[in-house]
Formats: structure tokens, C-alpha cells, sequence
């Protein structure tokens, strides 16, 4: 965004995106060579996005070697030992938008929005060209970094979203056109679901698999071919990237003790994983067992001694990036947020570290929150999937943490045909009896519940509407979440 945004008036604006696996999360210094600094010049502007907030010491550095620093972060600190530059940090209490939770793409068309403002405001070609920059196609970006980073639906980042979808399904930028396209999104219909799992994992997929600016390019290329060509890429990255975190959870499974997960309310796990999908794998996890989950992997070694990186992901009810600021003592650096934070330890430290972060989830009393916050409303499938019920539905959107999507519950619910799907016949595919016509459905790891269906056709289900997407044509169809 930001880069697109500064090129417009013909700002040289290079980008560069931290490779994980070699110089880890965050600003580092590691990439400003000699050289690097040398084509920067001895003064240059560095603009951090969702990150820099916990960088003293690098932003200390830079400065030292001719650069004026922004940062803009929504990671959670203690205003204390802060970079010292220009910050904009909603998590800040000092910051005039606290607790709005923008992620970081919301910051930086914030920034955009004060740039263009100052700049409208002079006289000449300075101001003529910044009144004529349509920031709303901005929005396009803002609301698939909202949806991808999970970050509550405040009553702000409703609007912003809202409105990049409006963006999404009428004229989206250029390489967020063709990366739909690969996903077969076509029609009016557009979602927060398809936004969240099927267009940003192949952003996200790239820099998971150590290829840091395939994606980054897709999203500012200005050229319909060469952006078919870096959405192709993504497309490829991502199936790698399933066939990663699958056999991750495998392995994950197989070194989890359920009893010590019940006891202990939070899922650990450490092991031979691949770094770029422990994040992926810990949401799995969390999905599995309903607490919340650490997955640590081996990163690069500092000299000899072994260093572990990890994701945490969490439920409603528990601040996980809070809880694992606690175990601080046992980690080399940690930051993030109420539903999702990273670390890095020390091999060493592993053992100490899980029975410390233990000994906090285990006495929060949380299944009582996370189970207050499912409502089932009583609706009838062929109600709800009727044209004029649907189109109200859709208005709730966008859906996603903050806003949950809806679900309801079908007392008599008439299943008409039952199949196992699947690689291992884990889904359950139904259809469902209408009035007028019959209705797709798909259950999640419900295969197992097939032959009861079959022997005893009449069921009570709980459900969501999702869009069911085939051959360039949209319908609405059923998410099972569970058979009574």
C-alpha cells in the first residue's frame, strides 16, 4: 500500500520484506550492508509496517546512519524503552486511535490518509495530484490485511473492511484481480470467508516458504501478464504450504499428551518443525482441543547453542501474548497480541518455559467465556438459504473475530443423501431436503457421523450459510458444524 501509494508521487520507494529464516521477524539491521547504505545515501526515510514497536536498538543504529524512522506497529508493549522517533501505535495508550485494533495494514492507509491530507492542502501540482489519489482502492488492501491478521472487527475496522470489499467485487487492483481469478472468485457474491481462506493464505504462503517478495510484487504489478504469473506462483506456494502444515500436524499429534492438554488448558509443542508454518499448525491445535497452542521449531543457532522459534495462537477469553509476557525471563524476545503472539528460546530454556506458561493457563477459568459466546438461532434451512432471508444475512458481513459468524439450528433437518469425502473420508457431504429445491451441505472432520446419518436421515444440525463455488457459478450451500 504504502510503496503504491508513495510512487504515485514519484517518491523512489523500494521495499523489503525480513526473511524468516535468516534474519527472523521484525527490523534488523542485517540487511543495511555497506552497499545498501551507500545506494541509500547519507539521509533516507524508513517506514516500518507492523513491526519496529520493540526495535530501540536498530532504530537507534539506522538513525546513526542517516535515517529519519517512522514506525508503524499494533503490537502490544510497555511504553517504556520505545524507539526514539515518530510512532504510530494504536496499542499505545498514548496514541490518540488507542484500542481501535487496526492491524497493520489499517495503520498504513491511516498514514496515507494524513500524508495526502497535509499534501492536498498546498497550492500547485503538489496538492492538484494529491486531491486527485483515490484512497478508497486502498481500502481493497486494508480489509484483506484486516481479515488475514484475525484482528477484531472493532466498529472502525468494520467500516474499512466493509468498504474494501465494495472495492474487491467491483474494481479491484490489478494483482488482487488476478490472484481472485485463482481462486475462481467470480460473481457478486464475495465474502469474508473467501477473503480469509482462500485469498490471503496465498499471500500469506509465499514468505512461509522463505520467498519473501513474490507477494509483494503480485500486489503492486502493474502489468495484467506478469501478475497472472506471481498469482500462479502463489497458487503453487500454497499447495506446498498445505502439504507442509498437514504432515506438521501429523507429527504434532503424535507428540501432544491429551491428558497434560486438559490439565494444563494450553497445547505445547515442540519439535522438528518448519518454521513457516508453526503459526498455521498452532491454529490447527487450537481448532482441535480448544485451548490455546505454542508450536516451536528450530530456527538459526546463535553460536552454539540451539534456537527454537514459535507461534502461539489463542481463544477467546485469553490475552496470549500477555500470558507468554509473563514467561519473559525464559525467552529471547516475544510480542504480539490477545489472539495471536511469536517468540524465540533458547533450546536450554524449552522445559522451564513450558512449565512456567502451565502453571498460568491452568488456573484460568475461561471455558465459560469461550462457551458464552456461541448463540444458536432457530431457522430452518430452506428459511434461511430463501432469497430474501440470504440477501439480509449478508449484510452482517464482514464476519470474523468480533463478529463471528452466525450459527443456527435446524431441529428436522431432512438429509436426503450422506457421503464421506477426502483424502481419508474425514468430510461428510449432505444434501439436504428444501421445499422447492435441495441444498448442498459439507461437515468438517464429521465423516465419522456417515453411517448414523444414513440409518437415521432426520437430524438436528447446527449450521452456517457459506457460498458454494463451482465451474464459475455461485451458490449458497450449508456448513455443517455438528450433527445431534
Amino acid at each position: 500500500m504504502l510503496v503504491t501509494f508513495l510512487r504515485k508521487y514519484k517518491v523512489n520507494a523500494s521495499f523489503h520484506i525480513p526473511d524468516r529464516f535468516e534474519e527472523g521477524y521484525g527490523l534488523n539491521t542485517s540487511w543495511f550492508t555497506r552497499e545498501k547504505l551507500n545506494e541509500l545515501g547519507s539521509e533516507f526515510l524508513l517506514i516500518t509496517v507492523d513491526c519496529g514497536i520493540s526495535n530501540c536498538h536498530e532504530v537507534q543504529w539506522l538513525q546513526k546512519r542517516g535515517a529519519t524512522v517512522v514506525v508503524t506497529d499494533h503490537h502490544s508493549i510497555t511504553e517504556e524503552n520505545l524507539p526514539d522517533c515518530i510512532i504510530v501505535n494504536p496499542s499505545m495508550k498514548s496514541c490518540g486511535f488507542n484500542n481501535e485494533k487496526l492491524c497493520g495494514a489499517g495503520i498504513a492507509f491511516y498514514l496515507a490518509v494524513a500524508i495526502r491530507s497535509v499534501l492536498a492542502s498546498k497550492t500547485g501540482k503538489l496538492g492538484e495530484l494529491s486531491k486527485k489519489i483515490n484512497l478508497k482502492r486502498f481500502l481493497a488492501l486494508v480489509a484483506l490485511g484486516t481479515l488475514g491478521d484475525l484482528v477484531e472487527l472493532t466498529k472502525t475496522n468494520r467500516v474499512l473492511v466493509r468498504a474494501g470489499m465494495e472495492v474487491l467485487t467491483g474494481n479491484p487492483p490489478l494483482g488482487i484481480k488476478e490472484l481472485m481469478n485463482s481462486c475462481e472468485l467470480c460473481g457478486s457474491i464475495l465474502t469474508s470467508e473467501d477473503l480469509g481462506f482462500l485469498v490471503c493464505p496465498k499471500i500469506n504462503a509465499s514468505g512461509r516458504l522463505g520467498d519473501n517478495h513474490t507477494a509483494i510484487n503480485l500486489l503492486i504489478e502493474e502489468d495484467r501478464l506478469q501478475a497472472a504469473k506471481f498469482a500462479k506462483k502463489l497458487s503453487s506456494h500454497n499447495q506446498e504450504r498445505k502439504r507442509i502444515t498437514r504432515e506438521a500436524k501429523d507429527y504434532a499429534l503424535k507428540n501432544i499428551n491429551p491428558a497434560a492438554v486438559s490439565e494444563n488448558k494450553i497445547v505445547f509443542v515442540s519439535g522438528e518443525f518448519h518454521i513457516g508454518v508453526v503459526g498455521l499448525v498452532a491454529s490447527k491445535l487450537v481448532e482441535q482441543f480448544g485451548v490455546p497452542a505454542i508450536v516451536l521449531g528450530p530456527a538459526k543457532s546463535k553460536g552454539s547453542k540451539r534456537v527454537y522459534v514459535g507461534s502461539a495462537r489463542s481463544v477467546q477469553g485469553v490475552h496470549i501474548a500477555d500470558v507468554i509476557e509473563k514467561c519473559s525471563k525464559w525467552l529471547i524476545k516475544s510480542g504480539g497480541h490477545a489472539m495471536a503472539a511469536g517468540l524465540s528460546i533458547l533450546e536450554e530454556n524449552i522445559q522451564g518455559f513450558e512449565k512456567n506458561i502451565s502453571s498460568i493457563t491452568s488456573c484460568i477459568n475461561y471455558y465459560d467465556i469461550v462457551n458464552s459466546i456461541v448463540c444458536d438461532i432457530n431457522c430452518p434451512v430452506d428459511i434461511l438459504l430463501s432469497d430474501s432471508v440470504i440477501s439480509q444475512y449478508n449484510l452482517l458481513e464482514p464476519f470474523g473475530p468480533g463478529n463471528e459468524t452466525t450459527v443456527f439450528i435446524d431441529n428436522s433437518a431432512q438429509i436426503v443423501d450422506a457421503r464421506r469425502v477426502g483424502g481419508n473420508g474425514e468430510h461428510l457431504q449432505l444434501i439436504i431436503r428444501g421445499k422447492l429445491s435441495n441444498y448442498k451441505g459439507i461437515g468438517f472432520n464429521l465423516g465419522e457421523k456417515c453411517s448414523d446419518v444414513q440409518k437415521n436421515p432426520t437430524k438436528s444440525i447446527r449450521y452456517s450459510p457459506t457460498v458454494n463455488r463451482f465451474r464459475r457459478t455461485t451458490s449458497w450451500q450449508v456448513r455443517v458444524i455438528d450433527i445431534m
